[in-house]
């Protein structure tokens, strides 16, 4: 069977193949009364029947059959094992349900947004697409701390507690490389686990759990847009924002777990939020109108028992403005991406000549005038040596 090279499904891939392991061990353990590791529980007994339920309706999402995360208090002795996957069914069904949309930014696109400035732009004033939705980078962001590329985000908001909540989750590149457990395999498996044959049972599991990627860091941050949030700005520290809205939770009676000060954002998690509010408000401006879509097929026929991708018919909205950017343009603009400095780029040393603009938001007014007056000036003069002067001046050298 082929597996489909799209982030989203390779995910679900991962996940269903860890639930089915987990299952298949467990009950082995329990028959043989051996030392149980693992409860069979929500996930662990419901995994098979998530990708026909979300392909068909979201509607009363159980969360507590699919997600992990969601039965902790009620299972304290059982460790997290699903880690970064644990919330992924719930992510995954909001956006299925909600948009089945990927924006495809192509390089240029990932380049000019990055270098966008977004200083100034609350929170309040980001309005996003759909309630979920997916967005494909051809230039990945570069985590140096996990050494690791992420070229997938899956972006969602939901209510809990009558607060909106924007989680933002980031796919690894690693995850297209994964190989999911054959179908053949998986019914071998269960007739070992039938004729209680464990040993080859037990052997084939450890040879599947190998495979899946060790560690899979697939981070995942929420934002809660409280009051005090949505007047901030976008390009305040989310992780102090997320700090002080706990403190005052608590300081309310309203006990919440204060998380891990170094988990909240880390850099990329910065860069990648980012993004996503610069795609925001670009499909408000006027270029959105290049955006051009198509559906995502199967490549190939589809084989009889084939499992059917979460990614058919989903739409995929390709985004550029179909100019190629000079070597030098993108180096200044891939700072957050490849470079990692966080709050833009850096622009060269050089002589800005003076202009006449028109005042904001008369450009393509016919019978404005040019009223405003941008002075000659050194452009960044100071990050020059000493002696030296910035590209595009003249100086004169006088005789001795």
């Amino acid at each position: 069977m082929p597996h489909i090279i799209v982030s989203l499904e390779q995910t679900l891939r991962i996940w269903e193949d860890y639930c089915f392991i987990i299952n298949l061990l467990a009950r082995t353990q329990i028959r043989e009364k051996t030392k149980t590791d693992y409860h069979l529980y929500g996930p662990f007994l419901h995994f098979a029947e998530f990708r026909n339920y979300i392909l068909k309706s979201y509607a009363d999402f159980n969360m507590e059959e699919f997600s992990q995360k969601f039965l902790e208090d009620r299972f304290t002795g059982q460790p997290l094992i699903l880690h970064d996957l644990a919330e992924l069914p719930f992510e995954l069904a909001l956006w299925s349900y909600s948009s089945r949309r990927a924006y495809h930014l192509k390089s240029d696109m990932c380049y000019l947004l990055n270098a966008t400035s977004i200083k100034n732009v609350q929170w309040k004033q980001v309005k996003l697409p759909f309630d979920a939705f997916a967005i494909i980078l051809d230039e990945p962001i570069i985590s140096t701390s996990f050494n690791e590329e992420y070229d997938c985000l899956l972006v969602s908001s939901h209510n809990a507690s009558g607060l909106t909540i924007i989680s933002l989750r980031l796919i690894s590149t690693k995850v297209k490389t994964y190989l999911p457990i054959p179908t053949e395999e998986k019914k071998l498996m269960q007739r070992f686990f039938k004729g209680k044959k464990s040993l080859p049972l037990l052997a084939r599991l450890k040879k599947y759990y190998e495979a899946i990627p060790e560690p899979l860091i697939l981070p995942h941050f929420e934002l809660p847009l409280s009051a005090e949030i949505l007047e901030a700005k976008v390009m305040d520290s989310i992780t102090d924002l997320v700090l002080n809205y706990v403190q005052r939770q608590n300081q309310l009676g309203r006990k919440i777990h204060i998380p891990d000060k170094a988990c909240i954002m880390p850099e990329e998690g910065n860069t990648a939020a980012r993004l996503v509010v610069g795609l925001c408000l670009f499909l408000t401006t006027k270029h959105n109108k290049n955006i051009k879509s198509y559906t995502y097929q199967e490549p190939g026929s589809k084989q009889p028992g084939q499992i059917r991708s979460i990614s058919q018919e989903a739409e995929i909205f390709k985004v550029t403005l179909g100019q190629a950017l000079t070597l030098k343009e993108q180096e200044s603009c891939s700072s957050g991406l490849k470079q990692r400095r966080e709050g833009g780029y850096t622009i060269d040393p050089h002589w800005r000549q003076g202009v006449y603009r028109f005042p904001p938001y008369k450009a393509n007014d016919p019978e404005a005038e040019k009223t405003v007056w941008v002075r000659p000036s050194y452009v960044n003069a100071y990050l020059m040596p000493e002696g030296h002067l910035p590209n595009g001046t003249k100086v004169q050298i006088k005789n001795s």
